[in-house]
């Protein structure tokens, strides 16, 4: 997948930890515990709670940039009406 860099990887968990850490513990069905988006890939977002590495599958194929901000805001939607 040549447009998902490093570089991208980076900015993408710099900002989600930066401005999003709450929505992602509510991702992961821990609101408010400390919780830190580590990595991604084409299959997940990976997220670091305490010692737990927690996956969180992608929706739907990723194909783009744009497709991360999409599939996030979705799986933040859906953990909130408590179907993660």
């Amino acid at each position: 997948m040549s447009w998902l860099t490093q570089d991208v990887v980076d900015a993408v968990c710099r900002h989600m930890n930066d401005d999003h850490t709450e929505d992602v513990a509510v991702m992961i069905g821990r609101p408010g515990v400390s919780a830190q988006v580590v990595d991604l890939d084409e299959s997940a977002l990976y997220v670091r709670a305490g010692d737990d590495r927690i996956a969180l599958p992608w929706p739907g194929p990723l194909t783009s940039r744009a497709d991360i901000r999409t599939y996030v805001v979705h799986m933040h939607t859906r953990a909130l009406q408590g179907d993660k």
